[in-house]
C-alpha cells in the first residue's frame, strides 16, 4: 500500500517493488522515484506525486507531451494522423503550447503584480508632486533668507546644494518609513512571488536609488529657481 511504499522510499529500496490502493486489486510495480511536482502553478507548493500506467490508472483524458521546433499546427496534425492509424474512433482535442499553460497558471498572480506596479507608479508620482510642492513652498518661504545668504557671499552653488540636501533629508525619512513598512507587511506579499525573495537586497537598493533620482528631479526646478534669485530684489521683498 502507499504508507508502505513511503518507507520503502525513506530506506531507498523502491525499484522492483509493488504498491497499490485499497479499492484496486491490480498491483503497480516501481520502476523510478520522482521529486515532489507543483501540481496547480508555479506558486504552490510541492506535493508527492504518482505516474500510473494508463491502463491502472483512474479513467480521464490522455495528455500526451511533444517537444518539438515545429510549428503547434503542424505537431497537432502528425499527432491526430498517428492516433487515427491506430484508432480513428478515438477523438484528439486541441494543441495547447506548454508555454501557455504555464502563464495561464500565473494569470492570478501577474494580474495581481500588474496591480501593484500600477499603484507603485501612483505613489511614486504623488510622492514626486509632493516633494516638488514642499520644496518650493519652502524656496518662496525663504526668498529673503537666500538673497540675504547671497548677499553676504553665498554662491549659486551653494544655494542649489543647501536646497537639494533638504529634498534629500525629506525623502530620506520618507524611505526609512517606507522600508520599515516593506520589511513588515513582507509576509503578506511571500504568495504572491515565485522565484524571487521578499527580503532581495538588490531590489530593495534599487527602489532606494530610484526614490533618490526622483527626489533629485522633483527638487531641482525650486533649487535652480531658488539659485537665481537676486539678492537685493530678495531683501526688499515683503
Amino acid at each position: 500500500h502507499l504508507p508502505h511504499a513511503q518507507q520503502l522510499a525513506r530506506r531507498g529500496r523502491v525499484v522492483g517493488q509493488r504498491i497499490r490502493y485499497v479499492w484496486n486489486q491490480d498491483w503497480i510495480t516501481i520502476v523510478g522515484v520522482v521529486g515532489d511536482v507543483k501540481r496547480d502553478s508555479l506558486s504552490s507548493t510541492p506535493q508527492p506525486s504518482l505516474y500510473l500506467p494508463f491502463r491502472q490508472a483512474f479513467p480521464r483524458a490522455l495528455r500526451v507531451v511533444v517537444r518539438s521546433s515545429l510549428p503547434v499546427e503542424s505537431v497537432a496534425a502528425s499527432v491526430r494522423a498517428a492516433v487515427a492509424r491506430v484508432d480513428a474512433t478515438v477523438p484528439v482535442g486541441d494543441a495547447v503550447l506548454l508555454t501557455r499553460i504555464v502563464s495561464g497558471s500565473a494569470a492570478r498572480q501577474r494580474f495581481i503584480a500588474l496591480l501593484l506596479v500600477a499603484f507603485g507608479g501612483m505613489a511614486l508620482l504623488l510622492g514626486a508632486v509632493g516633494i516638488y510642492g514642499v520644496i518650493n513652498a519652502s524656496v518662496v518661504q525663504r526668498t529673503r533668507e537666500i538673497g540675504v545668504r547671497m548677499a553676504l557671499g553665498a554662491t549659486k552653488q551653494n544655494v542649489l546644494r543647501t536646497v537639494l540636501e533638504q529634498s534629500l533629508t525629506i525623502s530620506a525619512s520618507g524611505v526609512v518609513l517606507g522600508l520599515g513598512g516593506a520589511l513588515a507587511s513582507a509576509g503578506l506579499l511571500r504568495g504572491l512571488l515565485y522565484g524571487v525573495s521578499v527580503f532581495d537586497l538588490t531590489v530593495l537598493m534599487g527602489v532606494v536609488v530610484l526614490l533618490a533620482v526622483v527626489a533629485v528631479a522633483a527638487a531641482l526646478a525650486p533649487a535652480l529657481r531658488a539659485s537665481r534669485v537676486d539678492p537685493l530684489t530678495a531683501i526688499r521683498a515683503e
